[in-house]
């Protein structure tokens, strides 16, 4: 899976079928793999229902908004992550204390198309302009 910097990216998993509950929010803990430094984010699934994978929008900026997806990824490089299943909640939380269960794992990279690219990124992936589960 790829992010790209400075760009809107549309990420799907599937989720949903590790779900234990029909209705949840999703909170995501990423981790960059050199630094050890974690963000979480509370994403919305903007896919259409029913659908065999949840779909969401990452967009790489310098001012965060945990709560919309916007996330300043860096450095450039691998990073991880866990989407956990939450409680549907108004306004969407961010302790993942609160999480019924980890709903999957996985690891990505962070691509700048503007540093230059090594041959560990594969080329037409991020021509997709997204991140798709493995």
């Amino acid at each position: 899976m790829y992010i790209v910097k400075n760009i809107l990216n549309k990420v799907a998993l599937t989720l949903s079928e590790n779900a234990s509950q029909p209705f949840q929010d999703w909170l995501f803990e990423f981790k960059n793999e050199t630094t050890g430094q974690t963000k979480t984010a509370s994403l919305v699934d903007i896919s259409v229902w029913p659908s065999r994978y949840n779909l969401f929008e990452i967009t790489d900026s310098t001012t965060e908004d945990f709560y919309n997806g916007f996330i300043n990824f860096l450095p450039t490089g691998s990073w991880t992550y866990k989407a956990y299943e939450m409680p549907v909640m108004s306004p969407p939380s961010l302790d993942k204390s609160l999480a019924y269960k980890i709903a999957k794992e996985g690891d990505f990279k962070v691509f700048d198309p503007d540093e230059t690219i090594d041959n560990s990124f594969n080329k037409d992936e991020i021509k997709n302009n997204g991140v798709f589960d493995e």
